[in-house]
C-alpha cells in the first residue's frame, strides 16, 4: 500500500504520493521556480529604478541636491527660517479684535476683545500651543479690545499683562473685570522700549477716545512689525514709527459717504469722524501713499466696519494711493481676512512674513 505524505510548501499543504514522484525531481522542479521568481523580482526592481532616476532626470528636486548647495547655504536657510516672523489677525471689527505677532519659538498676542476659546482653538490651528505667548499687550481700554483679557490670563496664567497704568485702571474703571489682573500686570511707558523674549517693543502715542491709547512697534532682528488699529488722525509721533515699518497694521475704519448714509445715529457718526474716533479709507489711503517705500514689504487694513465700507472702496482707495507710488514690479492684492482655517480663495490663515521685494496690501474685516 502506497504511503502518503503531508508536506507544506509556501504556506499551502499538499498531497503528494511518493511511490509515483521521484523526490530529486520534485525539488529541482521547486528551486527552479524559486529562481525563476528571484529573477522576475529583480528585473521588475531594474525596471522601477530606471523610471525613477529617469523621473529625476526630467523633474529636478526641487530642494536641493548636493551639486547646487552647501552646507553653508542650508545653514542659512534654517537660520532664515527660524527668524521668521508670522502674523494672524483673529479678529478686527468692533466685535472684537485681536490678534498674534511671533516666531516658531515665541510670540504676543495683541489686545483680547475676541473670546479666550476661540483665540486658543486659532492658534492651535496654526500649531501654536498657548505655552509659546509670552504676553499680551492692550492698545486701549475699549471693550472690543479687552473684554476677555482677564479670562485669557486666568486661563494662562505664565501670560503677563503689558500696559500703561492709565489703561489698566479705565479698564477696571469702565469694564467688570476682576481686580485681579492687576496680579498680572507689567507696566509699560509710551516712548520707552521695553524687551519680550527677542521682541523690542515701542508703545506710541495715538489719538483716540479710551483712557489711554496706543500703536506697538515691534522689532525682531532689524526688522520692524508696527501696529496701529484705533486713531482717528495721525499725528507725528504715529507718523514717526509707521513710516520706518517693514510691516503696518492699520486702521481703514469706514467709507464717508457711506457712513452718511448709514444707520448710525448721529453722535456716533459725530465720534467716529473726530480726530480722536477712526480713520477714514480715504485719511489711510493719502497717508499711505505719503510713507510708501521700498522697505515697507506688507500693509494690513484692520477695523472696517461692516455697515461702514464696502471692499470695492478700500481696494479703489488704498489701492490707487500705492500704484501712484509704487514702482512696475510692486503689485498690490487684497485677502478675504483669514479666520484660523484656510479661507475659500486658498491663502494660508497663517501670515508669513518674509523679506520680500513687493509690496502688497491686504483687508480684514470682521
Amino acid at each position: 500500500m502506497s504511503a502518503k505524505r503531508k508536506i507544506v510548501f509556501d504556506n499551502q499543504p499538499s498531497l503528494f504520493d511518493w511511490d509515483n514522484i521521484e523526490r530529486a525531481d520534485y525539488f529541482s522542479l521547486l528551486a527552479a521556480a524559486e529562481r525563476e521568481a528571484e529573477e522576475e523580482e529583480k528585473e521588475l526592481e531594474m525596471r522601477e529604478n530606471a523610471a525613477s532616476e529617469e523621473h529625476r532626470k526630467i523633474i529636478p528636486n526641487p530642494v536641493y541636491t548636493d551639486l547646487d548647495i552647501t552646507p553653508e547655504e542650508i545653514a542659512a536657510s534654517a537660520a532664515a527660517s527660524a527668524e521668521r516672523l508670522y502674523y494672524i489677525s483673529l479678529g478686527s471689527g468692533s466685535s472684537g479684535n485681536s490678534c498674534y505677532i511671533g516666531t516658531d519659538r515665541e510670540g504676543i498676542v495683541v489686545d483680547a476683545g475676541v473670546r479666550t476659546d476661540k483665540i486658543e482653538e486659532m492658534l492651535e490651528i496654526n500649531g501654536i500651543p498657548m505655552s509659546r505667548i509670552k504676553a499680551l499687550l492692550l492698545t486701549h481700554d475699549h471693550s472690543d479690545h479687552v473684554r476677555y483679557s482677564y479670562n485669557l490670563l486666568r486661563n494662562n496664567r505664565h501670560v503677563s499683562l503689558y500696559c500703561t497704568p492709565r489703561v489698566l485702571n479705565g479698564l477696571l474703571r469702565r469694564h467688570s473685570i476682576s481686580r485681579r489682573i492687576k496680579e498680572y500686570h507689567t507696566p509699560v511707558f509710551k516712548e520707552i522700549p521695553f524687551r519680550i523674549g527677542e521682541f523690542d517693543i515701542t508703545a506710541f502715542d495715538v489719538p483716540h477716545d479710551g483712557s489711554d491709547n496706543m500703536g506697538f512697534s515691534i522689532e525682531y532682528h532689524g526688522r520692524r512689525f508696527v501696529l496701529a488699529t484705533d486713531l482717528g488722525a495721525v499725528t507725528e509721533r504715529a507718523r514717526h514709527y509707521m513710516s520706518r515699518a517693514n510691516y503696518l497694521v492699520i486702521e481703514a475704519n469706514y467709507d464717508s459717504d457711506m457712513l452718511s448714509a448709514g444707520p448710525y445715529p448721529e453722535f456716533l457718526k459725530a465720534r467716529i469722524r473726530t480726530t480722536n474716533g477712526h480713520l477714514d479709507n480715504k485719511d489711510t489711503a493719502l497717508f499711505l501713499q505719503e510713507i510708501i517705500n521700498p522697505e515697507l514689504r506688507y500693509i494690513f487694513l484692520c477695523h472696517l466696519q461692516r455697515q461702514q465700507h464696502a471692499r470695492q472702496s478700500h481696494k479703489s482707495r488704498t489701492g490707487r494711493a500705492g500704484e501712484q507710488r509704487s514702482s512696475g514690479r510692486d503689485s498690490f492684492r487684497n485677502h478675504r481676512r483669514p479666520q484660523g482655517r484656510c479661507p475659500a480663495d486658498g491663502t494660508p490663515p497663517l501670515r508669513v512674513l518674509p523679506l520680500l521685494r513687493i509690496s502688497q496690501i491686504r483687508v480684514y474685516s470682521k
